[in-house]
């Protein structure tokens, strides 16, 4: 099971203003959430989990390898490697152009709607 997910990043988004001034580099963090968003995106394409919830249970072996700056198209690609009674263990990359911006595992909890 895969999901592929895109944003241009334009250089207004509110966090790249303090990271950092005059020179805006696309923080860490909102790369991992945006892989966490397509492999929930993903989990949620299930019947059992389409009105659930995606939350992180853990992040591993995550890598940066290229810096993402404003004007940059990423790419966010999530490989379910593991999904089964609510636990997903997915593989997720960050590409830009062929680049590799980014690439690690997601562990994540998705809950079927109660």
């Amino acid at each position: 099971m895969r999901a592929v997910g895109w944003h241009t990043f334009t250089g207004d988004e509110w966090y790249l203003k303090g990271h950092f001034p005059g020179n805006p580099i696309v923080p860490g963090v909102i790369l991992v959430e945006s892989c966490a968003q397509a492999a929930t995106v993903m989990a949620m394409s299930l019947p059992e989990y389409r009105d659930g919830l995606g939350l992180f249970a853990g992040i591993e072996d995550t890598r940066f390898k290229r810096i993402v700056r404003p004007g940059d198209t990423a790419r966010f690609e999530a490989v379910a490697e593991k999904l089964r009674r609510g636990f997903g263990r997915v593989k997720v990359r960050v590409l830009v152009g062929d680049e590799l911006a980014a690439e690690g595992v997601i562990l994540a909890l998705f809950q079927a709607k109660a």
